[in-house]
C-alpha cells in the first residue's frame, strides 16, 4: 500500500471541571462585590454642621427678647399700681387732696419698679447667651455623635470591602493556578500527540519507501538477470561458433598432419617432420592477461552470496572472454579453468 499522508488533527483546548468550578466562583463572587458607600448620617452631619457654621457671632436685643418684654411689662403694670396705690395712700394722709409730694411719692414707686425691670437686663443677657451656647453646645454634640456614627459604619463598610477583595485575591489565584495547571497539561498532552503523529508518518513513509526500494531493487535484479540470460545466450552462441571454428580449424590441421605423415612415410623421413606440424596445434596458455580476468572477476561463490546463478556468472565470463583481446590459446585456458570447454 501506497503511502499516504494523514493531516495531524490538532485538538482545540477545553478546560477541565475543575478550571470551570473555579472560574464560577470567581465570577460569582465578582458578581456579589459591595456597592458604593451609601452614608445614613451624611446628610443630618452636613446640616449640622451648616446650621452651626451659619450662626454667625452672638448678638443681643433686649428690646427683642420677649420673656424680657413680658417681665418688663409685668414691672410697668405693677409699677403703675404701686404708684397708684402709693399717691392714694399719699393723699389720704393729706385730707385726701392730691399735691405734689403724692405724685413724687408715686413717681418714685414707679421708677422703683422700672428699675428693677432694668436690673433685670444682665441677667436676660447672660440667660441669652448661655441659650447661645448651648445650642452651638447642642449642634457640636449631635454633629459628633452622628460623626461617630459614620465613622462606624464607614469602618464597617471598609472591612466589609477588604473581606471581599481578600476573597477576591484567594479565588483569582485559585482560577489562574488551576488554569495554568490545565492549560499546561493539555500543551503537553497535544505535544506529546504530535510527536507521535509524526513518528508513526515517519514510519509509514520509511517503510512505504523501503517497500518501494525492495520492488526497485526486484525489478532491477530481475531486468539484469534477463540481460544476463540474453547475453549468456548470445554468448553460447558465439562460443558454439568459435568452438565449431576450432573444431574445424584442428580438423583440417590434423588432416594436413595426417598427410604430411603420410608424405614423410612415404619418403622415408616420418617421424621428425610429424612433431614438427603437430607442434603448431594451439595448446592452453596462461598469461597476464588470464590472470587479471581472474583476478577481476572473482569467484563464483562470491557472486553467489549477492544473488547471482552459476548461469548468469558463466555469462559474465563469457562476456568478459569475448570482449577481450586474447588469443586462442588463452581463450582455451580461460575456458578450461572456469569449466566451460
Amino acid at each position: 500500500m501506497a503511502f499516504t499522508f494523514v493531516p495531524y488533527q490538532k485538538k482545540e483546548y477545553q478546560q477541565s471541571q475543575n478550571v470551570t468550578n473555579a472560574q464560577n466562583a470567581l465570577q460569582q463572587h465578582q458578581q456579589n462585590k459591595p456597592g458604593d458607600y451609601q452614608s445614613q448620617w451624611q446628610g443630618q452631619i452636613d446640616d449640622l454642621l451648616k446650621q452651626y457654621q451659619s450662626r454667625g457671632p452672638f448678638q443681643y436685643d433686649i428690646n427683642a427678647d420677649a420673656m424680657y418684654q413680658q417681665l418688663l411689662d409685668r414691672y410697668v403694670q405693677q409699677g403703675q399700681q404701686a404708684m397708684m396705690d402709693t399717691m392714694g395712700q399719699a393723699a389720704a394722709l393729706t385730707g385726701g387732696y392730691g399735691n405734689s409730694y403724692a405724685q413724687s411719692v408715686g413717681q418714685q414707686t414707679y421708677q422703683g419698679y422700672l428699675q428693677g425691670a432694668y436690673d433685670m437686663m444682665p441677667q436676660f443677657y447672660q440667660m441669652a447667651l448661655d441659650r447661645y451656647q448651648m445650642e452651638g453646645d447642642d449642634l457640636l454634640s449631635q454633629y459628633g455623635l452622628l460623626s461617630d456614627q459614620e465613622d462606624r459604619a464607614y469602618g464597617q463598610y471598609m472591612d466589609m470591602l477588604n473581606q471581599y477583595y481578600a476573597q477576591l485575591d484567594r479565588l483569582q489565584g485559585a482560577y489562574e493556578s488551576e488554569r495554568d495547571y490545565d492549560f499546561g497539561k493539555y500543551q503537553y498532552d497535544e505535544s506529546f500527540d504530535y510527536n507521535t503523529w509524526m513518528d508513526d508518518q515517519e514510519y509509514q513513509y520509511k517503510a512505504d519507501r523501503d517497500a518501494v526500494a525492495d520492488d526497485q531493487w526486484r525489478q532491477q535484479m530481475e531486468f539484469q538477470r534477463e540481460q544476463a540470460r540474453l547475453e549468456a545466450e548470445r554468448w553460447q552462441k558465439e562460443y558454439e561458433e568459435r568452438i565449431r571454428q576450432y573444431n574445424e580449424s584442428m580438423a583440417w590441421q590434423r588432416e594436413q598432419a595426417a598427410m604430411a605423415a603420410a608424405a614423410n612415410n612415404n619418403s622415408g623421413s616420418g617421424s621428425g617432420s610429424y612433431a614438427r606440424n603437430n607442434s603448431t596445434l594451439p595448446a592452453a596458455k596462461s598469461s597476464a592477461k588470464t590472470s587479471a580476468i581472474i583476478n577481476g572477476l572473482g569467484s563464483a561463490d562470491t557472486w553467489a552470496s549477492r544473488g547471482v546463478t552459476r548461469k548468469e556468472y558463466n555469462a559474465m565470463v563469457r562476456d568478459r572472454i569475448n570482449n577481450s583481446d586474447l588469443s586462442d590459446a588463452e581463450v582455451l585456458y580461460l575456458l578450461q579453468y572456469y569449466g566451460l570447454a
